[in-house]
């Protein structure tokens, strides 16, 4: 089972999705069971929600074990993540290293592993190599537009 999480107008097919018109974000726990998805798309709308770290966990809680969380935010520096209004937070390509390398509970368990971290180049700078705009990040904006991460579920192993 795939859940379209925070959709807007890209329904797709195959998917469960849902958008703010049938569906609180920011109300949890959210109202599925335990381990019902296999993965989860959650794209442009991360940066939107009031606790995007609660809406990670709440997402690890939904998703079965070795399940993917796919998400695709805006990045920091780019010009185009500071034109909606609503936008409350901006990402990087640390901003979830904590949820990588941070056991999470009493347990100490390991909660995800990365899958994938790309961070997207607008057009104009897709064909230079990533070295030159790692560079060129540090002094202009608009370099990269979007991140895109995969989170892979680890809900077996305890870490001691």
């Amino acid at each position: 089972m795939k859940l379209n999480f925070g959709c807007g107008k890209d329904i797709k097919e195959n998917y469960q999705n849902v958008d703010i018109e049938n569906f609180d974000f920011n109300v949890f726990p959210y109202p599925y069971k335990n381990n019902v998805f296999n993965e989860i798309l959650c794209k442009q709308v991360l940066q939107l929600l009031d606790y995007p770290e609660k809406v990670l966990y709440e997402l690890w809680r939904i998703t079965k074990d070795k399940g993917i969380i796919d998400i695709y935010v805006p990045y920091f520096h780019n010009k185009g993540a500071h034109n909606d209004i609503n936008t409350r937070y901006y990402f990087n390509e640390n901003s979830f290293k904590f949820l990588i390398n941070h056991p999470a509970g009493k347990q100490k368990r390991k909660l995800f592993d990365l899958e994938l971290l790309y961070i997207e180049p607008t057009w104009i700078f897709k064909w230079i190599p990533k070295w030159f705009l790692n560079f060129l990040d540090l002094f202009l904006a608009g370099i990269y537009q979007d991140i895109h991460i995969k989170l892979k579920i680890i809900k077996e192993k305890v870490y001691k």
